[in-house]
């Protein structure tokens, strides 16, 4: 019942509206997502539905805890992607509860009753306070959305008087230095000087690298192990898959995967739980056990591995490769 799959399992029942509809079906098979965005205000159901669900939902954003990414409030083209995805290539959800009875028995009888009792209250405790950790990044990506959307709107305002040059040079004030342009204290020529040199500051970390992590230290030792065609990271979701794979480094790209494939990328996001329906595999070059990738692909059952390092380099679209996630590796199978 996490937030983030919430969103998911509601796309999932727009798309199943959308192909119960033979019309509605045909549409969205035919259409552009530019030509179904033109009929997003028509009173038909599969759009009174979307409003709801952006109504609902539309806080999410590509790129989450980031002022400058649009919401999809503001910009419903990828959501209307995921949708048409769904109808083109129907699968079952995999976010629906699965009958665990017969593996808890295999491990009860391995670890005995007492210690069982023991272990799954201790994997419940967890799994409380995993629900909870996404929670609050729920919570701090509806405030995150709101700033933005108060920010926004007084940006439009400078900007229709001619104050600054566009609205989004508000993201690169402080507070301060807006409340001082409202008393008066600093001119609107500061403030546009101010906004330009922020932006330029702030244009010089988009490629930056930080060197090294918490991990350093554990890549190390997995490096050890790697050769051309085997690759190691760290288990974040148990399984064992062979597919093709599908390499982003750009979130303005995840309209391009396809049901089935495994997405190779430097980290996940929040608001890209909906892609993760039609993941068969999951592979990112950052993060740990307790990072959004592995906490929602454990809810999803798709077998991942973090903390691949320069997996993006490593691997391309295209190639089929094995993910074995028990094992902690991934085996390049054809180039």
């Amino acid at each position: 019942n996490l937030s983030h799959t919430q969103v998911d399992r509601a796309l999932y029942q727009i798309a199943q509206t959308i192909l119960s509809n033979q019309l509605l079906r045909k549409e969205w098979e035919s259409l552009s997502i530019d030509q179904l965005l033109a009929k997003s205000s028509e009173e038909r159901l599969d759009m009174a539905l979307i409003r709801q669900f952006l109504a609902d939902y539309g806080y999410h954003s590509k790129r989450e805890l980031y002022l400058l990414e649009p919401s999809f409030s503001e910009d419903s083209s990828f959501i209307f992607g995921s949708i048409q995805q769904m109808v083109l290539k129907p699968q079952q959800p995999r976010f629906e509860k699965s009958d665990l009875r017969h593996r808890q028995e295999l491990i009860r009888e391995e670890v005995g009753s007492f210690h069982y009792r023991r272990l799954y209250k201790d994997i419940r405790f967890l799994r409380d306070l995993l629900w909870w950790r996404e929670e609050f990044k729920d919570i701090s990506t509806r405030y995150y959305h709101l700033i933005r959307q108060w920010t926004l709107s007084l940006g439009k305002c400078y900007e229709e008087q001619g104050l600054i040059s566009c609205a989004e040079d508000l993201f690169y004030l402080s507070w301060q230095d807006i409340l001082a342009f409202m008393d008066g204290q600093l001119g609107s020529d500061h403030l546009t000087e101010k906004a330009a040199k922020n932006r330029q500051y702030c244009r010089i970390y988009d490629k930056a690298v930080v060197p090294g992590d918490l991990f350093e230290t554990r890549r190390g030792r997995i490096q050890e192990k790697e050769s051309e065609t085997e690759l190691q990271g760290l288990a974040a979701s148990g399984g064992f898959v062979t597919a093709r794979v599908r390499v982003l480094t750009d979130m303005n790209d995840l309209g391009q995967i396809e049901a089935g494939e495994i997405l190779v990328t430097p980290f996940t996001d929040t608001g890209w739980s909906p892609i993760f329906s039609r993941l068969s595999g999951l592979v990112t070059e950052t993060g740990g056990v307790l990072c959004h990738a592995s906490i929602v692909a454990r809810e999803y059952g798709i077998p991942t591995l973090v903390c691949v390092e320069n997996a993006c380099q490593r691997l391309r679209t295209g190639m089929l490769v094995t993910i074995d996630s028990d094992q902690g590796r991934l085996i390049i199978e054809e180039e």
